[in-house]
């Protein structure tokens, strides 16, 4: 996991590595789940 993570940190755009980031630390390195991940995801895409 942690080598698929760095090669799209290493493929990505700069402006996008923090926003990467913080979706990691949120879905990635929690327990929680959220209570409708549909809704996260449709609030996270560009308008």
């Amino acid at each position: 996991m942690r080598d698929m993570l760095e090669a799209i940190h290493t493929k990505a755009d700069p402006a996008d590595r923090d926003t990467l980031k913080t979706l990691e630390e949120e879905w990635l390195y929690t327990e929680a789940c959220p209570a409708d991940y549909a809704t996260r995801c449709r609030a996270r895409q560009p308008r």
